[in-house]
C-alpha cells in the first residue's frame, strides 16, 4: 500500500477519456493484447437492408475496429418505392470461411420516417441483442483449461452459487432514414405560392435532391455550361441516367418489368411467342435446354436474340414501307369472299340441295366389314428380275404425325440442267471464260442448308439435305398441316471471289466472296403433303430474262436470252405423313344427280396410275358443278385482242392464291371468271379457265388440261390446237411449249382434257405430254364422258360463266403511284441493309435501265421481241466504264413486301468494291382491273479503273 501512495511533491494526475488520441503502437503491447487486436481486425461484417421482408441492397463489407469495437459501414442508400413500405429492417452478418458459412448476428427493425423529413439527417440509435451464446476469445484454446480449473476451485468455495458461463452478443446501430422530398417543395421560397425555380437554387440544394426528379423540373437545353451558376446543376445531371432507375430498389420487384397490354405487342417476348407458334422450324434450332421463354425481356439469352434478329429486322423493314392500301384492299376482298363461300357451303349442307342417303340418317357404324381389294402387286414383285445397279425404291409406310416422332424433309439435289455460265471478260473468247462456282441453297421454316460448290453448266451434286419440320402448335391434324403456309425455297447461287488492291500499297490484295443469285423457285409445303413425294426436273421459274455477266452455254438449246435452267430434285417427308383425305364424304347434289352418279363409275373405270381425272368440281355456291359448265367463249379486254401471247401475259399477271390451302383443303372451289377478276387472285383452275375462255373468244380451239406438274403437283394447263400444231400454256407462269419444246414442259402427266362440250380421259399407255396424240377421236387413247359408252348428252348444258365480262380501266395516276412507292421502298431498304457502307446511286444508269424494262414488258407480251444485241447496245456506254452485274426481276403486284424480299435474295446490293455504284430502276405496266406487272432492274457497277478483278 505504501508503494501505491503518491509522493507529497508530485502533482495531481486526472485521467481524461478522448477518442482523438493515438492508440499504443502494436510493438509496445503485450503479446496477449496484440493477438487479441489482430484477431479482432480479421473479423468482417456486412449489412443487408430489407424492405417488406425482401433484400433491397447490401452494404459494403467493413472490418471491426479492435480499439473501440465499432464497424463503420459509411454507406448511403437511395430507394425508389412505389408504395409506403410496411417494414424496414437491417440485418447484421458476420463473414465466415470466405462467405461459405456466414452467420446472422441480429435483425434490427427500423422506424419508417414520417412524411415530412428534415434537410439534414437525424441519426437514430437502435439497440440489438443476440439470443445465441458465444465463447469469448479468452476462453478458447489452451486458456480454457485454466479457466475451468479456476471455476472448479470457486465452486468449492461458493457452494450453492452457480457461475455464469453463457455470453451473448449485444450492440447498437446508428442509422438515419428520411424521405426524399420533391424538389419543388424543397426549393419553394418561403412566403411565395409559386414562381420559377432558378438553376442556382437547384444547384445549392443538389446534395439533397433526387436526381431522377430534377429532369422534370429543368430544361437542360436552357442551361449554359459557361455560366458559373449552372455548373453544379449540369454536373449533377451528367451523373444521372435520364429516365432510368439504375441502382434503385422497387418494392414491387416485377412492376418495373411487367409487360402491360399497351406495350406487350412490342416486346421481344411477344415476338418469341409468335415465332414459336407460327415458325416452329426456327424454334427447333434452339438447344433442348434453352427453349423456355424467360419471364423478362432482359433475361432473353443471346441465342434467342440471334434467332429473333433476322425476322425482327425484316418485319420492321416491311412495316415501315408496307402501309399498302392496295394490298389491304385486296386482302379484305379475299377474306370476305372466303367467308361467303364458307357460309354458302354450310347452308347447302343443311338445305335440300344434297341427295340424302343412308349415311345421312344412320349415325351408327355398319356391322359389315368392308372387304379389302385383292392386290397381287407384292406377289408379282417376287418374280421380277432384280438389278443391283438399278434398285427400286421400297414403298414406305405412313406414320401419323406427333411431336414424339422426329420428322424431316429430305431433299436430294441431284444435278443441274442447262445452268448459266459466266461470260468472258470484255466479250473475249470462250476459252477465257472464268469458271462458275455454283451451289444450291434450300430454306424451310428458318433453316438454311447449302450444297457443295460445283462448276459447269450441268453440275452434279448428289447432295442429301435434311430439314427439320415442326407442325404449328404441335397440331399434326390434316387441317393444321394443310394450313401450314411455309414454303420450301430453292435458290441457285454463284460464289465469286473478288480481289482488290490497296491504293496505298499495291502489294496488299483483299479478297472478298460474293454469292450472286441466278434463279430459284418456291414449293408450297401443301403441295408436297398432297403428293407425298416429288421427283423430276424443277424449272427455275423465277429466273430473270437477262443475267448481266452471264450467258448460255454453247450446247444450250434455249431460244431465249437465258438458258432453260432446271434442277433435278427428289423431295419427300421422312417418315411419310398419311395422305390427306376428304374429311367429309363426297355427296351428290340435286342438280345433275344422275350425271354425278355415273361420273363416279366413269372416273373409276378410266383412271389409270393415279392420273388426275375429274368430272365435277365444287362451286362457290356450295353445289357440285359439271366442269364443262365453267368453259365458254368470253370477251377479253379490247386492247388485248391482238394475239394469244398478250392474253397469256395478262392472265399470268393476276396474282396466284391457292384456295386449297384454306380450312385444311376443304375450301378448294372453282371460281367463275367474273369473280376471279373482281378478287384479283386465284389458283391454277381459275387462271386456266380464264385463258381458255379468252382463246375461245378470239376464235381458237382451246381446252383445259388436268394433270400433274412440277412443282405444283395437281395442276391445270391450257391446250390450243391449230391444225397439226399443239401449244401448251401455263396460265400462272405465262410460259408456253410447242411440240419441239414439250420435252422441257414441267407437266409430267395428263389425266383428262375438257372444253365446253365434253371431257376426254387419257386411257393410253403414256401420260407424258410429248408422247401423247392430241387426236381426241382416237378411242384407244381417249375415252369421252358424253358419247359412245358414256352418259347421254343433255339437250343443253347451261354454263355458270357470264357471256360478257366488263373491265375497269387502270388510271395512269394509280400506275405511277405504285411505281413511285415501290422505288422509294426499295431504295430505303437497300440503304438500310448496307448499313455503314456508302450507297452511291448512278442516276444515268437508272434511266437507261428503265427504258429497257419497258422493252422487257413488250417482249414478254409478244408485242416486240427484245434481242441480245439491242439489250447490249443500250448498255454499251455504261459497260465501257463499269463492270455491270445485275438482273431484271418481274412479278405480279401483290404488295411491296414480296418485291423487297425478292430483291434481297439477289444479293446484288450487298456487293463491296472500290468506287462501287448501284443502279435501281422500277417500271410498272398496268393492265385492266388494276392488274399490274412490276419490273425491277437491280445492278452493281464496279469502276474498271479501280483495279477490281475476279
Amino acid at each position: 500500500q505504501s508503494e501505491l501512495q503518491k509522493p507529497v511533491q508530485e502533482e495531481w494526475m486526472v485521467p481524461v477519456y478522448t477518442e482523438g488520441a493515438m492508440p499504443t503502437p502494436p510493438e509496445r503491447l503485450p503479446q496477449r493484447e496484440r493477438m487479441r487486436q489482430q484477431a479482432a481486425a480479421r473479423e468482417v461484417f456486412y449489412a443487408l437492408l430489407l424492405v417488406d421482408g425482401r433484400v433491397a441492397c447490401q452494404m459494403g463489407k467493413a472490418t471491426l475496429d479492435p480499439h473501440d469495437f465499432v464497424v463503420r459501414f459509411d454507406s448511403s442508400v437511395q430507394l425508389q418505392l412505389l408504395a409506403r413500405p410496411a417494414s424496414l429492417a437491417l440485418q447484421i452478418w458476420q463473414r465466415r470461411l470466405g462467405g461459405m458459412a456466414d452467420r446472422l448476428l441480429s435483425d434490427v427493425f427500423l422506424a419508417i420516417p414520417q412524411t415530412a423529413s428534415p434537410v439534414m439527417p437525424q441519426w437514430q440509435h437502435y439497440s440489438f441483442a443476440d439470443s445465441r451464446p458465444f465463447t469469448p476469445l479468452s476462453e478458447r484454446g489452451s486458456d480454457s483449461e485454466a479457466v475451468d480449473a479456476a471455476l472448479g476451485a470457486a465452486r468449492g468455495a461458493l457452494e450453492g452459487v452457480s457461475a455464469i458461463t453463457r455470453h451473448a452478443l449485444c450492440g447498437m446501430v446508428e442509422v438515419s432514414t428520411a424521405w426524399t422530398t420533391r424538389p419543388a417543395d424543397r426549393l419553394q421560397p418561403h412566403g411565395s405560392a409559386g414562381g420559377h425555380t432558378s438553376a442556382q437554387e437547384l444547384a445549392q440544394a443538389a446534395a439533397v435532391l433526387d436526381p431522377q426528379q430534377v429532369w422534370s423540373m429543368v430544361m437542360p437545353e436552357e442551361l449554359d455550361p459557361n455560366a458559373p451558376q449552372d455548373v453544379p446543376l449540369l454536373s449533377l445531371l451528367s451523373r444521372t441516367d435520364r429516365g432510368s432507375v439504375a441502382g434503385m430498389f422497387r418494392a414491387m420487384r416485377n412492376q418495373a418489368s411487367l409487360q402491360w397490354s399497351s406495350t406487350w405487342a412490342s416486346s421481344d417476348r411477344y415476338s418469341l411467342f409468335t415465332m414459336r407458334r407460327k415458325q416452329p422450324g426456327r424454334w427447333a434450332q434452339l438447344p433442348n435446354g434453352e427453349k423456355a421463354v424467360p419471364a423478362k425481356d432482359s433475361q432473353i439469352p443471346g441465342v434467342m436474340r440471334e434467332l429473333l434478329r433476322p425476322a425482327a429486322d425484316f418485319d420492321s423493314a416491311i412495316d415501315k414501307y408496307d402501309q399498302d392500301r392496295v394490298a389491304q384492299e385486296k386482302a379484305g376482298k379475299v377474306k370476305a369472299w372466303i367467308e361467303q363461300v364458307r357460309a354458302r357451303h354450310e347452308s347447302a349442307k343443311a338445305s335440300q340441295k344434297y341427295v340424302m342417303d343412308t349415311h345421312d340418317y344412320v349415325r351408327e357404324p355398319l356391322l359389315e366389314v368392308e372387304a379389302a381389294e385383292l392386290n397381287c402387286d407384292s406377289l408379282l414383285r417376287l418374280f421380277e428380275p432384280r438389278r443391283k445397279l438399278l434398285p427400286n425404291r421400297r414403298a414406305r409406310r405412313a406414320v401419323p404425325g406427333s411431336d414424339e416422332t422426329a420428322r424431316k424433309i429430305e431433299v436430294v439435289v441431284q444435278s443441274g440442267v442447262d445452268l448459266p455460265v459466266r461470260a468472258p471478260a470484255g466479250g473475249g473468247a470462250a476459252a477465257s471464260r472464268p469458271k462458275s462456282r455454283l451451289f444450291v441453297e434450300v430454306r424451310f421454316q428458318g433453316q438454311t442448308f447449302v450444297t457443295d460448290v460445283k462448276t459447269g453448266a450441268n453440275p452434279i451434286w448428289n447432295a442429301i439435305l435434311e430439314l427439320g419440320m415442326k407442325a404449328p402448335g404441335g397440331d399434326w391434324s390434316q387441317k393444321s398441316i394443310m394450313n401450314l403456309n411455309d414454303e420450301i425455297s430453292f435458290g441457285l447461287y454463284d460464289r465469286v471471289a473478288r480481289a482488290e488492291r490497296d491504293e496505298r500499297d499495291s502489294t496488299q490484295v483483299t479478297t472478298r466472296q460474293e454469292c450472286r443469285w441466278l434463279g430459284g423457285f418456291s414449293l408450297p409445303f401443301s403441295t408436297l403433303y398432297r403428293n407425298g413425294k416429288l421427283e423430276g426436273s424443277f424449272p427455275l421459274s423465277s429466273m430473270p430474262p437477262v443475267l448481266l455477266g452471264y450467258e448460255k452455254d454453247g450446247e444450250s438449246s434455249s431460244q431465249a436470252l437465258v438458258p432453260a435452267s432446271a434442277l433435278r430434285l427428289f423431295i419427300t417427308i421422312n417418315p411419310l405423313l398419311p395422305p390427306p383425305k376428304e374429311e367429309e364424304r363426297e355427296r351428290l347434289t340435286q342438280r345433275d344427280a344422275k350425271m354425278q352418279e355415273f361420273a363416279q363409275g366413269w372416273i373409276k373405270a378410266t383412271r389409270k396410275n393415279d392420273r388426275y381425272v375429274r368430272a365435277f368440281a365444287p362451286g362457290a355456291d356450295g353445289e357440285r358443278t359439271f366442269i364443262c359448265r365453267f368453259v365458254r367463249p368470253q370477251n377479253p379486254p379490247d386492247d388485248l385482242r391482238g394475239s394469244a401471247s398478250q392474253l397469256l401475259r395478262f392472265v399470268s399477271q393476276v396474282p396466284f392464291l391457292d384456295d386449297a390451302a384454306f380450312d385444311g383443303g376443304s375450301l378448294d372451289v372453282w371460281n367463275t371468271s367474273e369473280s376471279f377478276l373482281e378478287l384479283g387472285a386465284g389458283d391454277q383452275e381459275e387462271h386456266a379457265l380464264l385463258l381458255c375462255n379468252y382463246l375461245l373468244g378470239i376464235g381458237k380451239e382451246a381446252y383445259v388440261v388436268l394433270g400433274s406438274g412440277i412443282p405444283e403437283g395437281l395442276t391445270s394447263y391450257v391446250l390450243s390446237i391449230e391444225g397439226i400444231d399443239a401449244v401448251l400454256y401455263n396460265a400462272c407462269t405465262g410460259r408456253s411449249w410447242t411440240r419441239e419444246t414439250l420435252e422441257r414442259c414441267p407437266l409430267t402427266s395428263v389425266g383428262c382434257v375438257f372444253n365446253d362440250k365434253n371431257i376426254w380421259a387419257n386411257v393410253g399407255l403414256s401420260a407424258v405430254p410429248k408422247e401423247l396424240s392430241w387426236n381426241f377421236a382416237d378411242e384407244k387413247h381417249w375415252r369421252t364422258f358424253f358419247g359412245k359408252g358414256g352418259f347421254p348428252p343433255p339437250a343443253t348444258l347451261q354454263s355458270t360463266q357470264r357471256a360478257t365480262l366488263t373491265y375497269s380501266r387502270t388510271t395512269e395516276s394509280f400506275r405511277s403511284e405504285i411505281e413511285r412507292e415501290v422505288y422509294d421502298a426499295l431504295q430505303r431498304d437497300v440503304e438500310e441493309q448496307r448499313g455503314f457502307r456508302p450507297t452511291d446511286w448512278n442516276r444515268s444508269a437508272n434511266a437507261k435501265l428503265k427504258e429497257l424494262l419497258k422493252r422487257f414488258e413488250e417482249d414478254a407480251a409478244g408485242i416486240k421481241p427484245l434481242s441480245a444485241g439491242e439489250h447490249d447496245s443500250a448498255l454499251e456506254r455504261i459497260r465501257a466504264t463499269y463492270r455491270m452485274v445485275g438482273l431484271p426481276i418481274n412479278m405480279p403486284y401483290t404488295d411491296r413486301s414480296a418485291i423487297i424480299k425478292r430483291v434481297r435474295e439477289t444479293n446484288v446490293f450487298m456487293a463491296s468494291a472500290n468506287k462501287i455504284q448501284f443502279a435501281l430502276a422500277v417500271y410498272v405496266h398496268a393492265y385492266p382491273n388494276r392488274v399490274c406487272s412490276v419490273w425491277v432492274y437491280a445492278a452493281s457497277l464496279e469502276d474498271l479503273r479501280a483495279g477490281a478483278r475476279e
